[in-house]
């Protein structure tokens, strides 16, 4: 439960309101909110909510359905109306949902280290005051770089050659991906011919479920990381920004 002692002033709707808890409560000004974890007794409105914007509550929904043990939701409540939720998956990763003012309550709720958080652009102030970003592009880099980076040697070249390289024999599929191959922590893309796009040879990455994705390219020098949540695109938008990359070199 959320446990404050007297809180900040806080700017809601172009006013400013004090905002204290005690023991779950959080008072804004003139109405209460509640902080509560998800359980049977409040599923048929996380339902209700969810099925109102299955695109933004896919992850809420899927998980809580599917990997209930691995799954805590919080819920910010104004009586029976639900304004934010916070999924926490495996003790990992977390995504923020709702009204901006309740980003800061739910944060106080994460007691994480290390998290990958992913919220509304409009979080990010509450966010930054919890969390410092990393810099996953320094990783990147670093496999580009066959395993260096600012000059301090952190694999040897032939790890990094080993990890990025097709360990599927021939006959076995990748499943979905059926014309990649598999390294070790990445895809692998074959010939741009079987792919049936354009690209090179040896280009190793990942995909996320919404349309995320990142690839690196050891023979054009190149590095990508693509960001966005989309769901049953007839054009899935990561494969159109790879054109759009690929076409813009021209040297």
């Amino acid at each position: 439960m959320l446990v404050y002692d007297v809180s900040s002033v806080t700017p809601v709707n172009g006013f400013y309101v004090s905002w204290h808890s005690i023991r779950g409560k959080v008072f804004l000004g003139w109405f209460t909110m509640e902080v509560k974890d998800l359980n049977s007794a409040l599923e048929p409105i996380f339902w209700k909510k969810v099925n109102q914007d299955v695109y933004h509550y896919h992850f809420f929904a899927f998980d809580w359905k599917y990997h209930k043990e691995k799954t805590r939701i919080l819920l910010t409540l104004e009586g029976t109306q639900i304004n934010g939720m916070m999924l926490v998956f495996d003790g990992r990763i977390a995504q923020l949902r709702g009204k901006r003012e309740v980003a800061e309550i739910l944060l106080a709720n994460l007691d994480l280290v290390t998290v990958e958080l992913q919220s509304p652009l409009s979080y990010k102030e509450q966010v930054l005051r919890k969390y410092n970003p990393t810099i996953s592009h320094e990783m990147i880099l670093m496999l580009l770089n066959k395993g260096e980076l600012d000059g301090v040697r952190l694999l040897s070249p032939k790890t990094v050659e080993l990890m990025t390289q097709n360990h599927l024999t021939n006959g076995v599929s990748s499943g979905w991906l059926q014309h990649l191959g598999f390294g070790l922590g990445f895809f692998v893309e074959p010939e741009p011919g079987v792919m049936g796009e354009i690209g090179s040879k040896g280009t190793y990455g990942w995909s996320g479920g919404a349309n995320t994705r990142f690839w690196i390219d050891p023979e054009e020098e190149l590095i990508t990381v693509f960001l966005v949540q989309t769901f049953g695109s007839p054009y899935p938008p990561a494969d159109t920004f790879k054109n759009l990359a690929y076409q813009a070199i021209i040297r």
